[in-house]
């Protein structure tokens, strides 16, 4: 790349599979190709090998369609491989039961992997379990966020920490308790080496809503003071996304207001 020159990535990219996201895996790297984007990562919701049979997952892929998420990916891996390139990764949360399943996937079958704390807990052990961007709405719900996230960033099995301001989609108040999770957060990002996503989802939200606590700028800017590195990731759920050269902007802008130190590849 050239002198300021931005090699454009993308590492968050959903599939139908997960019941929240539309269009075909063809379909985003098309989108990809088109926005000029290099390096395409698909991370589709972790398909834990959950305990109970029955359990029907809500917002991520059933464990009997992980292999052809795999083959489905590698094909068109091989197939575009002369105009962009693709990586296939997971987007998880960090569940100490299932980890030892995660390692092995990611020795044997994965790229990277993303940390996503959608759920604290594990949704065959706790069925209700509350979404993290609905539920963290005081002091005592964030340090349940900080927790669960601070084993994830410690575990080191992690390429980026997507969306880490996730707790302020309902949090009332960027407040002193916000302040301390956000210091803790990026302290142990800063020392283990993770990198934290700027995610566009929730800049098309800012874009909607412009008065949306997420993301959350004094986040960001905490991170900054640590030292934190920063990559861009859509969070796409549909393939015309990844055509959104004004998300993208938004987001460079904060970069270069804040200060942050991009980074572009994983």
């Amino acid at each position: 790349m050239g002198s300021g020159e931005v090699m454009k990535t993308n590492y968050h990219t959903h599939t139908s599979r997960c019941k929240h996201a539309y269009g075909s895996e063809e379909d985003y790297i098309q989108s990809a190709i088109k926005a000029g984007i290099t390096e395409l990562g698909f991370s589709d919701h972790t398909p834990w090998p959950f305990k109970t049979a029955n359990f029907e997952p809500r917002m991520r892929m059933k464990m009997n369609e992980y292999q052809d998420y795999l083959d489905t990916l590698q094909n068109l891996k091989e197939k575009y491989k002369d105009q962009i390139s693709i990586r296939i990764g997971l987007e998880c949360e960090y569940y100490e039961e299932y980890i030892d399943w995660l390692k092995n996937e990611i020795d044997t079958h994965l790229d990277f992997v993303l940390f996503g704390n959608h759920y604290a807990y594990p949704d065959d052990i706790t069925p209700i379990a509350p979404y993290m961007g609905n539920c963290v709405k005081d002091k005592d719900s964030l340090e349940i966020y900080v927790q669960s996230s601070l084993k994830a960033i410690e575990s080191g099995l992690f390429s980026c920490f997507a969306h880490p301001d996730l707790f302020m989609r309902c949090y009332p108040v960027f407040d002193e308790h916000c302040i301390k999770a956000a210091h803790r957060l990026s302290e142990a990002c800063a020392k283990h080496h993770l990198p934290m996503e700027l995610n566009l989802s929730a800049f098309a939200a800012l874009r909607k809503y412009s008065d949306s606590l997420y993301p959350s700028k004094p986040f960001y800017e905490i991170a900054k003071s640590h030292g934190c590195k920063v990559l861009i990731g859509w969070d796409a759920h549909c393939p015309d996304v990844l055509e959104d050269a004004e998300l993208y902007q938004m987001a460079l802008d904060w970069i270069e207001e804040i200060g942050l130190h991009q980074i572009e590849k994983i």
